[in-house]
């Protein structure tokens, strides 16, 4: 009958090949050829000790020696198989155990995990054997053989994590030293720029200083308020221009002394007329 030790024993053989089977198809997908042995598969697979409670038939026929039954699947998995299974799913970024046992609708109480299983019983004709199928088997059976993957492809996916992470490392650390080196150009480039303007505004300011000595000097006195203004003038519009031009330091002072110079140009221009150089 169904609760019968011979009907239990003849059934757990069944599920666990079956777990067997998921697992290493599971393994083989991942590529890990590797990990998927089947010895060690099957190692793996017997440290989970199953049992089924609560044993009850769900149909019989009394001109046929095969009942149909529902129990109680309880698998108590090892505390260490189930730690190294929870750290390959947090490296592989999965949910963790229990959280797949949620979402697989299997109760889970500490290192038990206890899911309903249906199956049929049938002995032979001479008596001597139990025939066993199990029904619907797919989503308890997954559920265990996508923690036993977890547990067995823990070191590969962690050390793909950890080459993972050094590969980024080592790619941050790249770029941080392109970075340096394109901050350090630029920094070289925005020195040798303010050295030219600045050597080009000493020019001016040397040539507008001639300028203004050779204009006579009563035409100098006419023209020193005006000078004054202009001056002023030329501060503001220039301080105005350099800092709308960047926020960085040395490019405004490239852009105040190209104002500058600019507009000292063309104040030469405008002085030639009464120079006498």
């Amino acid at each position: 009958d169904c609760s019968s030790a011979e009907s239990v024993a003849t059934v757990i053989p069944i599920i666990q090949h079956a777990l067997e089977g998921k697992t290493s198809d599971l393994l083989r997908s991942s590529n890990d050829q590797g990990t998927a042995s089947l010895s060690r598969v099957r190692a793996t697979v017997a440290q989970a000790a199953m049992r089924i409670e609560d044993i009850r038939t769900t149909q019989s026929d009394p001109n046929s020696t095969r009942h149909f039954c529902m129990g109680r699947l309880k698998v108590v998995i090892p505390a260490a198989v189930l730690q190294e299974a929870d750290r390959g799913r947090q490296a592989a970024n999965a949910n963790t155990v229990s959280q797949l046992a949620d979402s697989s609708r299997i109760e889970r109480d500490a290192d038990a995990f206890v899911a309903d299983v249906e199956y049929s019983v049938q002995p032979t004709d001479d008596g001597t054997h139990i025939y066993a199928e199990i029904e619907n088997s797919d989503g308890y059976v997954n559920f265990y053989a996508q923690v036993l993957t977890s547990y067995l492809l823990r070191p590969v996916v962690e050390q793909a994590r950890l080459e993972q992470e050094r590969a980024a490392a080592a790619q941050q650390q790249a770029q941080e030293q392109q970075q340096r080196a394109q901050n350090a150009a630029i920094a070289e480039q925005r020195g040798a720029i303010l050295d030219q303007v600045r050597a080009e505004n000493r020019l001016a300011v040397q040539t507008i200083n001639a300028v203004w000595g050779n204009i006579p000097k009563p035409m100098r006195d006419q023209l020193l308020d005006m000078q004054r203004a202009w001056i002023r003038r030329k501060h503001a519009d220039c301080q105005i221009e350099s800092a709308s031009a960047s926020t960085d330091p040395q490019e405004q002072e490239a852009a105040r002394l190209r104002c500058d110079t600019r507009v000292t140009n063309d104040r030469i221009n405008y002085l030639r007329q009464y120079s006498t150089g």
